[in-house]
Formats: C-alpha cells, structure tokens, sequence
C-alpha cells in the first residue's frame, strides 16, 4: 500500500494533536520495540514514534527500516518524530481521502454540447444601456441652487 501525497498531508495534519506512544532508546530497533509498534498501530492506526538521542541509529535510517519491520506507511518524518500508519484490518478508524483518478478514470472537464445550467450570453440584447443613463423613470432634474 503507498500512500500519496494527499493522504499523507491529511494523515500529518490527523497526528498533528498526538503524543509519541513508543521511544526508540539504546537498546535500538529490537524484536520488543516492533512489537510495540505493531500493536500501538492496531489499537489506533496512526501513531508517533519518538527516536531518542542516545539510540544507536539515526533517525533516517529508523524511518527506513522501522517502517518496514511493522509491516506500516510512513507519513512523514518531523524532526525525532517518526508518524507512521497502518489501516486497521476489519476495522479502520481513519478513512483516507481518495485521489482525483479512481476507479472510475479521470476527472473530466464537462462537454459544451451536453446540457447543464443555462448560462447567460454575456451581450443580451436588451441590456444595451449606457451606464450613465440611469434607470427608467429616473429623470431628475438638475439641482439650480447649485
């Protein structure tokens, strides 16, 4: 699964009120902290991942390899802050927004020649007044004390 671009930006802004659930320290990327990972990411499917300074790896490398060991997307990386997710199996929590090109092909500008609103054409015949006419019935008169 690859998320694009408009999921990601919508996963970010969804993580961007979470605390970090799991720390990544000195022990590294070990069998524990994954499994920590993986079950933090069935209970809420979206979760951060806090790299601390004395772990031994750097937090490029943990968002290449951490990632991948939990079977989880990577959303993005904020500084120590890994943000990854991974769709809950039967029951998602987050729905995703979906891509401009779907199933159903392309979205397509709509045909002059099919029908629609009508829409008026800009020179309409009996509109051919001229701005400084004033509105029927409007003849003032002008002012002599002036």
């Amino acid at each position: 699964m690859s998320l694009s671009g408009k999921q990601r930006r919508f996963l970010r802004a969804e993580a961007h009120s979470l605390d970090p659930l799991v720390s990544l320290g000195k022990e590294g990327i070990t069998e524990n902290l994954v499994s920590a990972v993986t079950d933090a990411l069935l209970a809420h499917e979206l979760i951060k991942v806090r790299v601390l300074d004395n772990a031994p790896v750097s937090r490029q490398e943990a968002a290449e390899d951490l990632p991948t060991q939990a079977k989880a997307e990577l959303v993005g990386l904020v500084g120590r802050i890994l943000i990854l997710y991974k769709r809950h199996p039967h029951k998602p929590k987050l729905t995703l927004p979906r891509e401009a090109v779907d199933a159903r092909g392309p979205a397509r500008e709509p045909d002059e020649d099919a029908p629609g609103p009508a829409r008026e054409p800009e020179d309409a015949p009996g509109d051919a007044r001229e701005p400084d006419e004033g509105a029927p019935g409007d003849a003032r008169e002008p002012d002599k004390n002036a």
